[in-house]
């Protein structure tokens, strides 16, 4: 796989679904600013803002459920 300069984020949700990726963490400048980061469901496309200092265990508990 090639790494693009600007990847399109749909295009990057399209490779994870197509892929049966079950989470995205996206991270863009309003994230930054907020401390958070969205953790998106693939197939239900729910999206949530974990805080960093949380990630680990949200994460975890989400990969649980698989």
């Amino acid at each position: 796989m090639a790494y693009k300069a600007n990847p399109k984020l749909l295009t990057q949700l399209q490779y994870c679904e197509d892929r049966l990726i079950p989470y995205v963490l996206i991270v863009g400048e309003r994230e930054l600013q907020e401390g958070v980061i969205k953790l998106r469901n693939v197939k239900t496309r729910e999206e949530q803002d974990v805080p960093l200092a949380k990630l680990a265990d949200t994460l975890r508990s989400h990969l649980n459920t698989l």
